[in-house]
C-alpha cells in the first residue's frame, strides 16, 4: 500500500491549482502540464527547467507522437512557454505560464460574476456539488465526466446577506439554427475534452465550462 510522505512537496497556489483543474485540457495535455509543474515548482520552486520529450514520455507514459502534438498545442495557446529552444542534445527549457486568463482556448476565468457581467466585490466564490439529478444540472465533459455543480455565493455583509444557488442558463441569442448546426462538431469536440476551437465564441466557451451546453442539447440542433 502506498504511503506518500509529507515532504518533499510542491508549493502551489490554490488559485493556480483551481485553474489547472478547470482548464479543458486533454488527458495528455494535463499530464504534460503537471509534469512541467513537478520539474519546476516542484523542484525547489524553479521558474523554468530543461525538460525533454523523452523525459515527458517517461513521466506520463504517453507516446512521443502524442506528447509532441499535445505540447505543441499547449505552447501555441501559451499555457507553456518555451524559454529556450532545444539545441542538439540540450532539451528545451520550459516554463508554466501562470496567467491562466491568457491560455487561449484553455483560458480560465475564476472571478465570481453575478448577473450579466456584474462583478460583486468582497465576495467569496465557492462551488458545491448539486444535490439535484445530473439531468437538471448537466455535467461538463472535459477529460472525464465530472459531476455538475451550481454556484453558491457568500456575499460580504455590506451587501446585506447571502445569495445562494444561482444557476446559469445559456441563451444562444442571435445565433440562427443553421449557425448552431455549423458549431455542432466544434462544441462536441470541446465537450469531449479536445479543447476550444477558434470557431467558438467566449460566451459559448463559458457556457460549456459551466455545463450549460450538453451533448443532449447539441444533438437536438437540426
Amino acid at each position: 500500500m502506498a504511503c506518500p510522505k509529507p515532504k518533499p512537496y510542491v508549493q502551489l497556489s490554490l488559485e493556480l491549482m483551481e485553474a489547472l483543474i478547470r482548464a479543458p485540457f486533454s488527458g495528455t495535455q494535463a499530464q504534460i502540464v503537471w509534469a512541467v509543474v513537478r520539474k519546476t515548482l516542484g523542484d525547489f520552486q524553479k521558474n523554468e527547467a530543461p525538460i525533454s520529450q523523452s523525459l515527458l514520455r517517461k513521466m506520463t507514459g504517453r507516446s512521443i507522437r502524442g506528447i509532441q502534438q499535445s505540447l505543441a498545442q499547449l505552447v501555441a495557446e501559451r499555457v507553456i512557454d518555451v524559454v529556450h529552444e532545444a539545441i542538439g542534445c540540450r532539451p528545451a527549457v520550459l516554463h508554466l505560464n501562470q496567467d491562466y486568463e491568457a491560455w487561449g482556448r484553455y483560458s480560465v476565468n475564476l472571478r465570481p460574476v453575478v448577473g450579466a457581467g456584474q462583478e460583486l466585490p468582497g465576495q467569496e466564490l465557492r462551488e458545491v456539488h448539486a444535490a439535484a439529478p445530473l439531468d437538471t444540472h448537466p455535467a461538463t465533459t472535459l477529460d472525464t465526466h465530472s459531476a455538475a455543480s451550481i454556484i453558491d455565493i457568500d456575499i460580504d455583509s455590506s451587501w446585506g446577506g447571502r445569495v445562494n444557488h444561482v444557476p446559469h442558463s445559456w441563451d444562444p441569442g442571435s445565433l440562427t439554427p443553421s449557425e448552431l448546426v455549423d458549431l455542432k462538431p466544434h462544441i462536441v469536440a470541446a465537450l469531449h475534452g479536445q479543447g476550444f476551437g477558434p470557431e467558438l465564441s467566449a460566451d459559448v466557451r463559458a457556457a460549456i465550462r459551466r455545463g450549460e451546453i450538453t451533448e443532449e442539447m447539441v444533438g437536438s440542433w437540426r
